[in-house]
């Protein structure tokens, strides 16, 4: 891939706005308190957090051969990820539909999209109020770990991908639960800290 420059991610994040419908997303409403976000290393959730350590039981849903669950919030992604490619072709748009969470190693699912000039990954979001929020695992069998949607941000920034946009469907998956999304583009940090300037192909 070739790495987009200062001008052409802003044109880019000037597009994928145009594309967006006013309810595509709605914003994120951070609880009223401090919350801390992790580091590469925690992919961005902050420390205290426990991921599940035992595999994780899929045997919850209903994935497809991706272990994508094919539900309402899919097909609406799914929906979401058709407007963006059509609008930004002949860029290449690529949808990771709360996969980090269900994968050991989320970093190597980073890796791999990052072969799409944007990609748009969703989560399902860690509870979070006033009291607190919740230390983990989750407590659904087939997550290995949440995000706050900040954290989310910072695992992704930190694992080469540049957030452009973030928010959060405007309805709850079928669990009830909030899904947060963010729509990006591939960089690594030393492009990013070089002002975008173009890189080599990988």
């Amino acid at each position: 891939m070739t790495w987009l420059t200062a001008a052409q991610l802003d044109a880019m994040a000037d597009a994928i706005a145009a594309a967006l419908s006013p309810t595509a997303l709605m914003p994120y409403i951070p609880p009223a308190r401090p919350f801390g976000i992790g580091t590469a290393d925690t992919f961005g959730i902050r420390a205290g957090y426990r991921s599940r350590e035992a595999v994780v039981d899929v045997g919850g849903g209903t994935p497809n051969d991706d272990g994508v669950i094919a539900d309402a919030t899919h097909r609406r992604l799914v929906a979401l990820t058709t407007q963006l490619a059509a609008a930004l072709a002949p860029h290449t748009v690529r949808l990771c539909d709360r996969t980090l969470e269900r994968t050991a190693h989320p970093a190597l699912v980073v890796a791999e999209a990052r072969g799409a000039t944007v990609v748009l990954v969703s989560a399902t979001l860690r509870d979070f109020d006033a009291a607190g929020d919740h230390a983990g695992p989750p407590d659904h069998p087939a997550r290995y770990r949440e995000w706050t949607l900040p954290e989310l941000q910072a695992g992704l920034d930190a694992h080469g991908v540049e957030p452009l946009f973030g928010g959060v469907l405007p309805e709850p998956d079928e669990a009830g639960a909030t899904i947060g999304v963010i729509i990006a583009c591939a960089h690594t940090p030393a492009v990013r800290a070089a002002g975008h300037a173009a890189g080599p192909d990988c």
